[in-house]
C-alpha cells in the first residue's frame, strides 16, 4: 500500500471520528448572545447600547446548565 493510500485511509478514519462526534454532541451546543456589556467591555468606540457579542457553550446537565468560557459572560447579567 502506498503512502498516499495510507494517508487517505487515515484521513477517512479521522473524518469519520470527527463527524460521529459532531453528530453526537451537536444537539448540546448552544450560541450565547451577549447584549449590553458593562463599562469594562473591550468594545472600544461603541456606545454601551451597541456593545455585546456572541459566544458558545454546551449543555452539560439535564436541568439545562450551560458550560462556557469565563470571558463570554464576564461582567454580564445572566438570564435564561
Amino acid at each position: 500500500m502506498s503512502t498516499f493510500e495510507k494517508d487517505a485511509l487515515a484521513l477517512d478514519a479521522y473524518s469519520h471520528a470527527v463527524t460521529t462526534a459532531a453528530e453526537r454532541v451537536g444537539p448540546a451546543v448552544v450560541r450565547i448572545d451577549v447584549e449590553h456589556a458593562t463599562r469594562r467591555s473591550r468594545s472600544y468606540g461603541y456606545p454601551p447600547e451597541l456593545r455585546g457579542g456572541i459566544g458558545s457553550g454546551f449543555i452539560f446537565a439535564s436541568d439545562g446548565q450551560i458550560l462556557t468560557n469565563a470571558h463570554v459572560v464576564e461582567g454580564r447579567a445572566i438570564s435564561r
